[in-house]
């Protein structure tokens, strides 16, 4: 099976939303969903469904389990100022690191949004997946996840979501020994927010972004920021 790279960029562009979501998810949905209790935080109310509904069970689809995400040593990013930044300091200190040391043998990096190109997100050893790899990766998320076997299109993963499930599958098959993971906005329902045991969680430096979505407020943002702290994992805040 499989396709090329003009396919799979064809095929991730079709998962895009036309619309955003324009009415507020219910309570009644939120529990559904496995979300928690104060989903609506200071007048930010959720359009539709967020993005990290759906992203755990669509990982075990293609194989890949809790385990398999920790063997990554995610380093996890939020953050309104210099996210970006911050993800590619992190990245060639982790590349540094593995040419004088031996580890990582190997770094992953996912970053959003892509400047030019979409696989510019998938970052390998500092450079962007090429062009035939984004292509087999994608391939092999995509015929998993959408066979005539699985649930209809419209409960399959969107945009945003099929490129982090692209790039983790990517890491795995890889064997990467580290990854920065970026989140896209937010942090709590973001798509990233599904990896259970992060070994490094950041919080850059916050800002009034995304309010339609966050809040209207600093303290709302802040609530959904560190929404990516877990348990166990280091806690770095600016």
């Amino acid at each position: 099976m499989g396709g090329s790279y003009e396919d799979a960029i064809a095929l991730l562009e079709s998962r895009r939303r036309i619309r955003r979501p324009s009415g507020a998810l219910s309570t009644a949905v939120a529990r559904d969903v496995g979300l928690r209790p104060e989903f609506k935080v200071g007048g930010a109310v959720l359009k539709g469904k967020p993005g990290l509904v759906g992203m755990s069970g669509w990982m075990e689809e293609l194989g890949h389990s809790q385990a398999d995400l920790a063997a990554l040593n995610i380093i996890h990013v939020a953050g309104t100022k210099g996210k970006g930044s911050t993800c590619a300091y992190i990245e060639a200190l982790l590349l540094a690191h593995g040419a004088a040391t031996g580890w990582p043998k190997q770094v992953g990096m996912y970053t959003s949004p892509h400047l030019l190109v979409p696989q510019e997100r998938v970052r390998l050893n500092g450079a962007a997946i090429d062009e035939p790899g984004f292509a087999r990766y994608f391939f092999e998320v995509w015929e998993r996840l959408f066979s005539e076997e699985a649930a209809p299109v419209s409960e399959r993963p969107r945009y945003l979501q099929l490129c982090v499930l692209v790039a983790l599958h990517a890491f795995i098959r890889e064997g990467v020994g580290a990854v920065v993971l970026e989140t896209h906005h937010g942090g709590e329902y973001d798509a990233t927010n599904f990896v259970a045991k992060p070994v490094v969680t950041v919080v850059t430096p916050l800002g009034r972004d995304h309010v339609r979505q966050l809040g209207p407020g600093m303290k709302e943002i802040a609530w959904h920021k560190a929404g990516i702290f877990k348990e166990g994992a280091v806690a770095i805040s600016a």
